[in-house]
């Protein structure tokens, strides 16, 4: 068995076990109850962070894409958290911007804290904003530990596009962009060969993944890959920043713009939580990436 065969192995072994001490699913009411953990759950205010990208993707140069990426929502994660949900989106309408993008973990799985929303309870909240842009997303572990396929139904009822190794185009503005949507790392078989499956050749590509360290799949050519996950670290020390981040990507690819040859990838930070309820030096963050040439 190569290294990488038993890195994979190891780690689904290790979920395997994780996933006997989350909640039992689905959530037949919503409960935002955070109980003890509530004095340690309210969110921190977030943050904007934007990006420029102008190599990643050839687009013509009279015209400005701009992308919001909500990452890692968990929502439940936070005392009140379909409140605040209902705010950032609130927030973000009042931004223009050309599509949305959804890079997964939309529940609230952590073994501590409580804090649980029906997913059409949160994809309803989206609605707002999937009716103004044309909206895609990619599931995460915890959604396919809540159940993949229950989540994706309550996401494409609302009207927002799930990729599962598949494409689509971008937007009738962006006819040349197509999005590129993979399973996730350690709960899914991410698959960019059958992803991208009838995208013409001269079509640009964006990626979206929910877990970073599905770059080191993807070929050395031109793209741009969007992935959340790792939460920036979600915990940050000062001066050596993350000390863990949840996935096999290094710990450099935790947060922000990464160039690995012909690839770039921005890595969210996303603005919910995962195992407990709090972060540390690590704000949570909506991010905005402009495509330029």
């Amino acid at each position: 068995m190569s290294n990488d065969a038993f890195l994979s192995f190891s780690r689904r072994a290790l979920r395997s076990i994780f996933t006997r001490l989350h909640p039992l699913t689905p959530f037949d009411v919503d409960n935002e109850d955070k109980g003890f953990w509530a004095a340690f759950a309210n969110a921190q205010p977030h943050i904007w962070r934007n990006y420029k990208v102008s190599q990643a993707i050839d687009i013509p140069a009279t015209r400005t894409l701009r992308f919001i990426v909500l990452s890692d929502l968990h929502v439940g994660s936070h005392s009140n958290d379909l409140e605040r949900l209902t705010r950032i989106v609130e927030e973000v309408s009042q931004k223009q911007f050309d599509v949305l993008l959804l890079p997964g973990d939309f529940v609230n799985m952590q073994i501590f804290g409580g804090g649980r929303v029906r997913p059409e309870r949160i994809a309803e909240a989206l609605v707002p904003l999937v009716k103004t842009v044309p909206t895609f997303a990619v599931l995460g572990n915890h959604d396919s530990e809540y159940g993949a396929d229950q989540v994706e139904q309550c996401l494409s009822d609302a009207g927002i596009q799930v990729l599962r190794n598949s494409s689509a185009r971008c937007s009738e503005s962006a006819a040349n962009i197509y999005i590129v949507g993979l399973e996730d790392e350690s709960t899914g078989f991410p698959d960019f060969e059958k992803g991208s499956q009838g995208i013409p050749d001269a079509a640009n590509i964006l990626v979206m993944a929910h877990d970073p360290a599905s770059l080191m799949r993807l070929p050395d050519q031109p793209m741009l890959v969007v992935s959340g996950h790792t939460h920036g670290g979600q915990v940050r020390l000062p001066w050596f920043g993350p000390v863990i981040n949840a996935s096999a990507a290094p710990l450099a690819w935790s947060h922000g713009h990464v160039t690995l040859g012909h690839r770039q990838l921005i890595v969210s930070a996303g603005l919910g939580t995962s195992v407990m309820p709090f972060r540390f030096l690590c704000s949570p963050e909506i991010v905005e990436i402009e495509l330029a040439m």
